[in-house]
């Protein structure tokens, strides 16, 4: 059996990464790969909320890193085909982050009926990271150690 048959096809997805204390990274992230056109198979999000402490990314001139989740601080990314996707809850909320960033936009989840605010959202939610959507395309992945204070916005 040749050894590319374990091998999962990968594609690249570019994205701007804050890391906690080295400032912006302009980076590759590795997602499961579907046929163009079509949603990632894995969404950034996906990848983020793993279990696996760390994060590999191909950055300027092709160099491989590492990067621990702890410290990432926030990815953004711009994604219309993920910002169209239907969900039946939009939470819309402004958050304060430690290295003085704000960010006003959308949380759009499928949430029971009883996790519909944005405390609950934060507070039972047991990811890592939560996607905000900031406009038409623009997507921000914030980790919630970060996030200093949120308050709910109509």
């Amino acid at each position: 059996m040749a050894e590319h048959a374990w091998v999962v096809p990968k594609a690249l997805k570019q994205v701007r990464m804050w890391i906690h204390p080295e400032g912006q990274v302009l980076a590759g992230i590795y997602l499961v790969a579907t046929h163009p056109g079509e949603l990632p198979a894995e969404l950034p999000i996906d990848l983020l909320n793993q279990h696996t402490p760390f994060l590999a990314c191909q950055c300027h001139g092709g160099e491989l890193r590492f990067y621990n989740k702890n410290a990432l601080v926030r990815m953004e990314y711009e994604s219309q085909a993920e910002c169209a996707m239907a969900t039946d809850v939009t939470l819309r909320g402004e958050f304060g982050l430690m290295d003085g960033s704000v960010f006003v936009g959308d949380i759009r989840e499928n949430l029971p009926p009883e996790r519909r605010r944005l405390l609950d959202y934060l507070n039972v939610h047991m990811e890592r990271f939560i996607r905000v959507f900031l406009g038409e395309d623009t997507v921000v992945l914030i980790n919630k150690a970060y996030i200093v204070r949120a308050i709910p916005r109509d």
